[in-house]
């Protein structure tokens, strides 16, 4: 059975159901950036781009000779984990949603609404550390960034002279960074700290250093989090940031790993 955003076309999609207010463009007014956003989020450019994400097609997932653009696209998450044989990947929130969805499929739902997208949000039961937390989010993104960066060359044998895209579907959810030690989260709790810009994060974007990826697409769209200015005014972070890998080095900056906290309960 499919699960869940196993098609790149759908990470795509969703993508696309953005408003432009929600992604942000780094840096700002810029001509390449903006065009190579929207070449990805407006529908009628995305034509433009060739889907070869298919098991019996050359990687990566898409190209765009107009643009001499090849993009990848990846899941990342702060639930899974390595298992205890150092090898296997164990993610609980993605057993369960297979869980929920063979459930759903039994009983004829999904037969009634085939062409509805789904998103789940399921709970596994587990405590907030165990069930997801940084260290297990920062080394899901290492790890899976890592592994598309030891193919770009197979890609730059299929199209010489492209760029290369990553599109990191980031399904984790917010983190901020305690101004204090082993703090204990609870409903209503006001707790000081710092937002955690996970673009921005030299953990995370540290890999890119001397890697050729050249522009990055980090659409983040569970990262919830209710802030207002000193005005009252509502403050909203971005479900999605395009930025240019290398000229966005230099602005990162460390958070410590020790007081990282999810959002969520």
């Amino acid at each position: 059975m499919k699960k869940i955003y196993d098609d790149e076309n759908e990470i795509i999609e969703f993508f696309q159901s953005l408003q432009s207010l929600e992604i942000l463009l780094l840096p700002e007014n810029n001509d390449e950036i903006e065009s190579i956003c929207l070449s990805v989020h407006d529908k009628d450019c995305w034509l433009k781009w060739i889907d070869s994400s298919r098991k019996d097609a050359p990687p990566p997932d898409f190209y765009c000779e107009e643009l001499r653009l090849m993009m990848d696209v990846m899941r990342v998450d702060d639930h899974g984990r390595i298992g205890e044989n150092g090898k296997s990947i164990i993610n609980p929130t993605l057993q369960r949603e297979s869980e929920v969805m063979r459930d759903l499929k039994n009983r004829g739902i999904l037969d009634k609404f085939p062409n509805v997208p789904i998103h789940l949000r399921v709970e596994t039961g587990l405590p907030t550390d165990e069930d997801h937390n940084y260290i297990f989010y920062r080394n899901s993104f290492l790890r899976t960034v890592k592994s598309h960066i030891d193919k770009i060359k197979k890609y730059q044998l299929n199209h010489p002279g492209f760029k290369t895209v990553f599109f990191i579907f980031d399904e984790s959810s917010f983190y901020f960074e305690s101004a204090h030690d082993n703090i204990r989260k609870s409903k209503g709790a006001i707790i000081q700290g710092a937002f955690h810009l996970w673009f921005f994060d030299k953990a995370f974007i540290n890999i890119f250093t001397d890697s050729p990826v050249d522009y990055v697409i980090w659409f983040s769209p569970y990262k919830h989090c209710k802030v207002f200015d000193e005005n009252g005014k509502d403050i909203a972070f971005p479900k999605a940031v395009v930025y240019d890998a290398k000229t966005f080095l230099n602005y990162g900056r460390e958070y410590n790993i020790k007081r990282m906290v999810s959002s969520e309960l």
